[in-house]
């Protein structure tokens, strides 16, 4: 527009209107103005400015201005009169708000004279005459609000849904900017084709193409097309935007050689300045492309049927630069020849960056422009078929070619079935579960409804109340003031259209009592422990347990019953350990500790213990300290201790009868001493020993094997593998072993291909016809060998060194023998009844095993 001017005649208020208008490249001129009393200009020398004016009830005018920006840009520009002021928006954003004021007042020759262009009575001068483009002129009789101005400043900036007619070459802008696209001849697309809504264009890749000399895209912007490639493998550009004379402004959407879908900005010419996907795609189906740039965060954003796929930052803003022409295309790029080869529809170009979700709803909806859109409330739940009240939303959209039908279905669905609580067991586990008391019960549970859903659940507790949660759901339930025995809760559930379920009884049985428990073991009397095969002292423990019943139902059962020795001064026990529970009788074995407490080694823990009983059961009702059983109880491990009041010579002669007389204590009773007279160099004999077994224990059971020598090196066994010990022996008590299976188990000793060593014992075979082994060592690192054994023959053979060694003579059974094995780093011999029988030189093997007694490896 050039000095010239359009005239208007409509009725506006004067204190509430807004005037709208889009301009672009203004030069210091008016731009509108409402004779008298309103107006929008530019003024003189500050270029790009541009204000506001209202006339006040003074006569002067009162101005609003503001700084326009890149005014070669299309500029979005609002004045809106309110009550007590004026305000100037650009783009959308409020820039200027002018003090309060009166306005003039509007007479008939004033309020309905409007020149759009010049300023009314002004000279025909370029000073007085608007020069420059302007575009969407509307005058609104009341103040539009700040979101009502930045919906129009969004709105779309084109929109080509391609359902044009056939043979056209024009396809048509259904936004209110009216860009309209054109082609010529043989550069025009094919319209009419089967397109994802109604028609579409389809592009032959060889020189269609559409152009607009108004380009439609600056500032931030969101760009949507569906597009259906015919071919791979090539350039192709969807929408292109550059100026001929500076290539540098442009912007792109398209395709890469590679099949990489990108969108740039700025110099689309540089490969750096591309933004594509990571994904190369070769698909020929209808697919959603969208681009979005935020101009202020230089952000852009790639979009493949509603999901994002690429995004990066420019190196720079996208703006047109002032006073070039733009030429928009679709289907090429400016130059050289990238034709887009497929099919077009439903292009939508936005003046605002797009979220996720607005994308993700442009994906769905399929078309760029709803042309009728309904707002309505049904009842219909997320994610169910089901119904609730709510807003809906119904866009509807015509279409240009009128051939072509369009049939939506709606789909209600009736709910008329009840829902369901508590429909298997595992929908409400505590049902007919035991439960302990501890003032209140969370019961929790499982409601479905096969229609709609559930709304909600409550429980009849002194009358109905809401359950927390629907379908799943809690409830707090007071029991703190029942007593033991079943109890039931009621529950229902009510489905979102008010259908209420069969009441569910959960029931469950209130079990408030722990065990109750005995000890029946006889405390009074001393106690001798035993040992276990790691030498553990073990103390043998007994009683009875029973679990009372809850109201009319039988209490939930015994778990578990704990047995706790806690000795006085330094000795000590180690801590609850569980017993063994028969019907309803247990017992144990109560394992002491290695040490005491003062950490020292727990050699003979002979002394008093307080025993205390507690049980639990399957809810984990647990005995209370007051309620714990307890008794004293003594132990003795040591033997009595005895002196002698005759103090013999070693040079003393005896010739005659001796008397020999002492003292003898013990913590028990004694029952009985025993004097054995051995010769010195016997004793001397046992000097240095690295093991030796006596066999002496009297009690019954024995699985720990005492070492005398000092060494603690105890034989050890388990269960039905001991040997019976408290038999009688050649001199005091001996271990009786089956033959089948009884044996013992001695820490490794040393290396034998190391060592000068000798092996001896007493023994007494029952029978032969088989090897009886004496003494055997297992393997460890190297190769265990038999030390000592009696052959089925009757000879007492040694396997030492990796062959047979045998006496001459044989033994007898039922008699008591001593057989010895010896090696002195040379010499291999092998006595038997004290006499030697045979001898060999040889090296003998090496072995750290274990020393087996009675078994062979």
């Amino acid at each position: 527009m050039s000095n010239h001017g359009l005239k208007a005649e409509f009725e506006q208020p004067v204190t509430n209107f807004t005037v709208e208008l889009w301009v672009q490249n203004p030069v210091n001129s008016i731009l509108s103005r409402m004779d008298g009393l309103q107006g929008i200009y530019m003024p003189l020398g500050y270029d790009p400015t541009i204000c506001g004016a209202v006339r006040t009830q003074s006569g002067d005018f009162d101005s609003v201005c503001t700084a326009l920006g890149s005014s070669s840009n299309w500029t979005h520009v609002v004045h809106v009169g309110n009550a007590d002021n004026h305000q100037i928006y650009i783009n959308g954003v409020l820039r200027a708000t002018s003090p309060t004021i009166s306005y003039a007042d509007c007479t008939s020759g004033t309020c309905t004279d409007f020149t759009i262009g010049s300023f009314p009575g002004a000279p025909n001068t370029s000073a007085s005459q608007y020069m420059g483009h302007m575009d969407q002129v509307r005058f609104y009789d009341r103040p539009l609000t700040p979101t009502e101005i930045s919906a129009s400043y969004q709105s779309a900036r084109a929109i080509y849904s391609l359902d044009d007619a056939e043979g056209a070459n024009v396809i048509q802008d259904s936004s209110q900017q009216r860009l309209h696209m054109t082609c010529s001849g043989s550069a025009c697309a094919t319209l009419g084709v089967p397109g994802v809504a109604y028609t579409a264009a389809e592009f032959d890749g060889e020189n269609d193409v559409y152009t607009n000399g108004n380009a439609p895209i600056n500032g931030s912007f969101t760009a949507s097309v569906w597009a259906k490639r015919a071919s791979t493998g090539k350039q192709m550009m969807i929408m292109s935007q550059r100026s001929p004379v500076n290539p540098g402004d442009t912007l792109g959407l398209g395709f890469d050689a590679d099949n990489h879908f990108f969108c740039s900005g700025y110099v689309i010419l540089e490969p750096q300045d591309y933004l594509k996907t990571s994904e190369a795609y070769t698909d020929s189906d209808w697919t959603h492309w969208v681009c979005t740039y935020n101009q202020s965060a230089k952000k852009r954003t790639i979009y493949r049927n509603g999901v994002q796929v690429a995004q990066d930052t420019t190196s720079a803003i996208y703006e047109p630069a002032a006073g070039a022409p733009v030429v928009f295309l679709l289907g090429n790029r400016y130059q050289d020849n990238w034709y887009f080869h497929g099919a077009l529809d439903e292009i939508g170009i936005w003046r605002s960056e797009f979220s996720a979700d607005q994308v993700a709803e442009l994906y769905r909806k399929v078309r760029a422009l709803d042309q009728s859109v309904v707002l309505g409330a049904l009842s219909a739940a997320s994610g169910t078929p089901a119904i609730e009240q709510t807003l809906f939303t119904l866009r509807e959209s015509a279409t240009n070619a009128g051939n072509v039908t369009q049939v939506v279905t709606r789909t209600l669905t009736v709910d008329a079935d009840a829902p369901t609580i508590c429909g298997d067991v595992s929908n409400c586990p505590l049902h007919d579960q035991y439960v302990p008391n501890s003032g209140t019960l969370v019961v929790a549970g499982v409601a479905t409804d096969p229609t709609s859903y559930v709304r909600n659940v409550e429980a009849d507790d002194g009358g109905w109340k809401a359950a927390n949660g629907a379908q799943t759901w809690s409830y707090a339930w007071d029991i703190g003031g029942l007593a033991d025995g079943e109890h039931t809760l009621p529950v229902r559930a009510t489905d979102v259209v008010g259908h209420v379920s069969p009441v569910y009884d959960v029931k469950v049985i209130i079990d408030s009592k722990p065990p109750n428990v005995t000890l029946t073991t006889n405390t009074a009397a001393v106690m001798r422990p035993s040992r276990n095969s790691q030498g553990r002292w073990l103390v043998p423990l007994a009683g009875t347990v029973t679990d009372p019943a809850a109201g009319s139902k039988p209490g939930s059962g015994v778990a578990d019953v704990e047995i706790l020795l806690d000795g006085a001064a330094e000795l000590a026990g180690l801590g609850w350990q569980a017993a063994t529970v028969t019907g309803g009788a247990w017992s144990i074995d109560y394992a002491l500790p290695a040490f005491d407490n003062n950490g020292q080694s727990q050699i003979d823990p002979s002394g008093s213990y307080t025993v205390s009983v507690r049980a639990v059961d399957a809810i984990g009702n647990l005995t209370p300290p007051a309620g714990y059983v307890t008794a004293q109880l003594d132990l003795d491990a040591a033997g009595p201790a005895v002196a002698s009041s005759n103090l013999l010579s070693t040079t003393t002669l005896i010739t005659t009868a001796l008397t020999l007389a002492g003292t003898v204590s013990d913590q028990s009773s004694v029952a009985a001493v025993e004097v054995n007279l051995a010769p010195a160099e016997q004793l001397a004999a046992l000097n240095g020993a690295v093991v030796y077994l006596p066999f002496d224990e009297r009690q019954n059971n024995v699985a720990y094997f005492a070492d005398q020598s000092g060494a603690g090196n105890a034989a050890g066994c388990d269960g039905a593998k001991c040997p019976i010990a408290n038999q009688p022996g050649q001199r005091n008590r001996a271990a009786g072993f089956n033959g089948t299976g009884q044996y013992l188990d001695v820490p490794p000793l040393f290396d034998p291909a190391t060592t000068n060593l000798t092996a001896a014992a007493w023994f007494n075979v029952a029978a032969l016809g088989s090897d009886r082994p004496i003494v055997q060592q297992t393997d460890g690192t190297g190769v265990g060998r038999s030390w000592l054994f009696v052959a089925g023959d009757g000879t007492v053979q040694s396997y030492l060194g990796g062959s047979t060694l045998a006496t001459v003579s044989k033994i007898s059974t039922g008699t008591w023998h001593h057989a010895a094995v010896v090696h002195d780093g040379t010499n291999l011999s092998l006595y038997l009844d004290g006499v030697l029988e045979t001898q060999v030189a040889r090296p003998l093997e090496s072995s750290d095993g274990d020393m087996l007694v009675e078994k062979k490896k």
